[in-house]
């Protein structure tokens, strides 16, 4: 495929749409944008933009996305669960893959949303890779992370959002048009577990009283001996200060799906 939009209108493009952490380059004849998302290997995401003389944009990983996992000893021919995960990706992200490349065509005005698009897409597939690892998972965080890998959720962790009288911080926010906050709570005890039920929903009235932007969603950790340090009140208060309560004795995977309104295909 010839290039033919020249690299340097394309940086131009790049650097007044996105924040600092896009960086395009011109290397062999086609323009390569890193972003600042990381794969787990620690290696950035790079996307392609190429164009032929009669065709659209095209933006792609250049197959290197499903080269990592095949690389790292995940198993892709022949996977049936593997091609339904791919399909998500392509429904959930906007997206095709084709030939195991990750791509997008784009318009000149939509070009940055395209390689927004594509990179996200690109980082979301190589988080199959843990499972192929074997990963000790130690936090309940990491725990709920790894649910919404698998249930092929869109997220951002660490996010802070203003209300009305602070900033609150949350775990992960799922996007994708749904603006859904997924909040793990764990505790060691029943007034801990209070604690941070309390605080949690301060936080969701807070952020309420200034936007109704968001959906709120606790998972609580309620599994074995977890369970003695939830009471029958508190549980009754998240529901009530809540879009959704996620018990992890309760079928969490399904009833993480369930909540979030995602649709199903991604590998269990």
């Amino acid at each position: 495929m010839t290039n033919v939009t020249p690299c340097n209108e394309i940086v131009d493009r790049v650097r007044s749409a996105f924040a600092a952490g896009f960086v395009a380059s011109e290397r062999g004849g086609i323009c390569f944008v890193t972003t600042p998302l990381l794969r787990h290997d620690n290696d950035a995401i790079t996307v392609r933009v190429e164009s032929g003389e009669n065709g659209p944009i095209v933006v792609t990983d250049g197959g290197q996305s499903i080269d990592y996992l095949r690389h790292s000893g995940f198993s892709t021919r022949a996977n049936s669960s593997f091609r339904r995960f791919l399909q998500t990706v392509e429904h959930s992200f906007g997206v095709r893959v084709v030939d195991g490349e990750i791509l997008l065509e784009a318009t000149e005005q939509d070009l940055p949303v395209a390689i927004e698009q594509v990179a996200r897409a690109a980082l979301h597939v190589s988080y199959l890779v843990f499972r192929r690892r074997e990963r000790v998972v130690a936090t309940f965080d990491e725990k709920v992370e790894v649910d919404l890998i698998k249930i092929g959720a869109q997220y951002d962790t660490d996010v802070t959002i203003e209300g009305q009288t602070r900033l609150a911080r949350f775990r992960f926010l799922v996007d994708s048009g749904r603006n859904a906050i997924v909040h793990p709570l764990s505790a060691t005890s029943r007034a801990a577990a209070d604690a941070k039920a309390e605080r949690f929903m301060f936080h969701v009235l807070d952020v309420q009283k200034r936007t109704d932007a968001y959906r709120f969603f606790p998972v609580i950790d309620d599994q074995g001996a977890g369970d003695e340090h939830w009471s029958r009140d508190v549980i009754t208060a998240l529901v009530a200060y809540s879009d959704g309560l996620v018990r992890w004795s309760h079928g969490h995977t399904v009833r993480l799906q369930e909540v979030l309104d995602l649709p199903e295909g991604a590998p269990r």
